[in-house]
């Protein structure tokens, strides 16, 4: 069969053949040797491998007691991949030693998780029409400029880079789809395992998904003049979620006194300068219009310059579409509205992830919403706007 960059398969094996050289050229010698490396030495980092390694070896179920001696804690607030250890953990009770290899198998986890990103985003951009010539790149670029990137260095379950490419592509299927219920579970499901790795995977998502089904809801009724029963699926997917993970927690923690307030919803947020600038740098720096500010590796959501780019140009639809109606309604239709609405749903995720509007003095108001204090770095709600 003849090459072609338009034949999907071909497309794909090139994708994750670039990608695979991309990850080769970025960490050299670890490729081949995962386990002789850590990603980190010291600090969370050390403790996350540990973590899932002490799992693997000695533990089981949803206890953990390699931590908070001599009482342990439950598995879902140790950062230890939960699902990843677990099937580590039946592997090493039935198999042989594979605790042995636990810095190996994270590291390899993120690589293959950069090659999925890469992947569900070019299938994303396919069902969406864009050419492979230009899906191809585009993807390996959001890729490569994602801030998930620097969770590598000790987050490793915050790591999961396909995590937002796959949200995106499950969706559009949803919404596309007449087997509703089938879509429906399978999204469900992605959202239960990414929330048994890292609660924060659960919020963002449920965040999202709520989001977007009110942008959804107000776009079609101002197209068609009516609502249809479309968003009742995506919240479903949001609902089926959280009552298992939060069931399975309530059911199974034995801790009852859990901090209802922890500290740090005030201090790790993105900023328009984490967001929009470049680290330690500012657009207009030359002119004397803003200064740089360094951001923490906390604060970071640096979304790329290609992504500057095309706000700018969304800024220009905005002017047109205010002066100039005629020009507008002829460029619209050829942007697909899962698109738009995607993109305008992530914007309140990104500005919750920027503590807005509740560092504007709201503290009053926060207080009757206390369990959102619950999330102590905002920042990570602005993984949704970035991919």
């Amino acid at each position: 069969m003849q090459f072609s960059l338009q034949h999907k398969s071909s497309s794909l094996v090139l994708l994750i053949l670039l990608m695979i050289m991309v990850i080769a050229w970025c960490f050299g010698p670890m490729v081949l040797h995962p386990n002789d490396y850590y990603l980190s030495a010291g600090g969370d980092g050390i403790r996350n491998y540990y973590a899932v390694a002490y799992y693997a070896k000695y533990d089981g179920g949803l206890h953990f007691t390699g931590m908070n001696y001599p009482y342990g804690e439950h598995v879902m607030y140790t950062d230890n991949q939960f699902p990843l250890a677990f099937a580590m953990s039946i592997i090493q009770s039935t198999l042989f030693n594979i605790s042995a290899y636990t810095v190996g198998i994270i590291n390899y986890v993120m690589f293959i998780s950069l090659i999925l990103s890469a992947v569900f985003l070019y299938l994303l951009l396919y069902e969406l029409k864009v050419k492979s010539w230009f899906a191809i790149p585009a993807a390996i670029a959001i890729t490569i400029v994602s801030p998930q990137l620097q969770r590598m260095g000790g987050h490793y379950s915050l790591a999961y880079v396909f995590f937002t490419p796959l949200l995106l592509y499950l969706l559009f299927h949803l919404q596309q789809s007449k087997r509703k219920v089938k879509w429906t579970l399978v999204l469900s499901a992605v959202i239960i395992f990414f929330g048994l790795t890292h609660l924060y995977y659960l919020a963002m998502a449920g965040a999202f998904i709520l989001c977007y089904v009110m942008v959804s809801v107000n776009f079609e009724f101002f197209s068609n003049k009516k609502i249809s029963d479309q968003s009742i699926w995506p919240l479903a997917t949001v609902l089926i979620a959280f009552v298992f993970i939060e069931g399975i927690i309530f059911l199974t923690d034995p801790v009852t006194d859990r901090i209802k307030i922890p500290y740090g919803f005030f201090q790790s947020y993105a900023t328009s300068e984490s967001v929009f600038n470049p680290p330690s740098w500012s657009y207009l720096k030359n002119l004397g219009f803003t200064k740089i500010i360094s951001q923490t590796s906390q604060g970071y959501a640096y979304v790329g310059i290609t992504v500057d780019i095309a706000i700018s140009l969304c800024s220009l639809l905005l002017l047109l579409f205010i002066f100039h109606r005629p020009t507008f309604r002829k460029i619209i239709p050829g942007i697909p509205g899962f698109l738009i609405i995607a993109v305008i749903a992530s914007i309140p995720v990104l500005l919750f992830s920027m503590c807005l509007p509740w560092r504007w003095n709201m503290m009053e108001l926060l207080n009757q919403f206390s369990f959102i204090r619950q999330f102590r770095a905002l920042d990570r709600f602005a993984y949704v706007f970035i991919m």
